[in-house]
Parts: C-alpha cells; sequence; structure tokens
C-alpha cells in the first residue's frame, strides 16, 4: 500500500489492487487544530447575517481553511463558516 497524505489532515491518497483511492482525513486528524467547540458561542462577522452563532459541528478544512457548521437563534437553517469568520464572544 502506497500512501500519500497532506500533514495529519485533508486528502489523502492510497493504492489497492492497482488502483488509485482518494480518501478524507478522519475526524480525529483535524478536530485538535479548530480554535472553538461544539456549542461555543461565536460572532459570525462577513455579510449582513453577522451575529452571534453556536457551533454545531466542526468540519474537516476547505484547503488550509478550517471550517465550522454554525447555527443562529434567528434563523432555521445552519450554515458553514470558515475559522477566519468567527470571533470568541466576549
Amino acid at each position: 500500500m502506497v500512501t500519500s497524505s497532506f500533514g495529519n489532515r485533508g486528502l489523502s491518497q492510497f493504492r489497492r489492487s492497482g488502483k488509485l483511492r482518494a480518501r478524507w482525513a478522519t475526524q480525529g486528524d483535524y478536530l485538535g487544530d479548530h480554535r472553538f467547540k461544539v456549542g461555543q458561542s461565536v460572532n459570525y462577522t462577513p455579510g449582513p447575517r453577522s451575529g452571534v452563532y453556536k457551533i454545531t459541528q466542526l468540519l474537516p478544512p476547505e484547503g488550509e481553511e478550517l471550517q465550522n457548521r454554525i447555527k443562529s437563534a434567528d434563523e432555521p437553517h445552519e450554515r458553514v463558516a470558515k475559522e477566519t469568520d468567527l470571533k470568541r464572544v466576549v
């Protein structure tokens, strides 16, 4: 088996039976890198929907940017936000 990985997170490639396959890193591979925790309140800063949101899920990175799923009490749906768009609620 040949393995190529991008650090400890992201897409890795492996070869089995002559076929090249791709898999995403497991959740444990990137959880330690997030600045926020599930349930934590954060300020979401970009665009007209700025306000206080709660982190509902830690997501894998998109490129080098970590992402979080967030939810506002004022909206029925969740959003995906980059960590750089979030600030800690003081």
